[in-house]
């Protein structure tokens, strides 16, 4: 495992990150719309397989620096919609990423 990740089959990569806290708070930080907000893109999780996870980003949001010019079009924010792939709160959140 490399500091990015590593592809574990075609169309497969895999993320495994070490964070401070107890796991309920990292969950927390994944899980709930308002925290992850804070730091990727807030949005429901429906927290069982095949469930919907929403995404909403907006650079506003995480950054005081303006939107760089590549993202322009997406200034306003940009959402989209995956499914839970598994699920077993606290230690387990797998989404599709397409």
């Amino acid at each position: 495992m490399n500091d990015y990740g590593v592809i574990t089959e075609p169309g497969t990569i895999v993320f495994r990150r070490t964070l401070p806290g107890p796991i309920e708070r990292v969950w927390a930080w994944l899980t709930e719309s308002e925290k992850r907000a804070k730091w990727l893109a807030g949005g429901n999780t429906e927290l069982r397989p095949c469930g919907i996870a929403e995404f909403h980003f907006r650079h506003a949001n995480l950054s005081h620096e303006p939107t760089p010019a590549r993202f322009k079009e997406m200034e306003n924010g940009v959402s989209f919609q995956r499914s839970v792939t598994a699920c077993d709160p606290p230690c387990v959140l797998s989404l599709t990423w397409l």
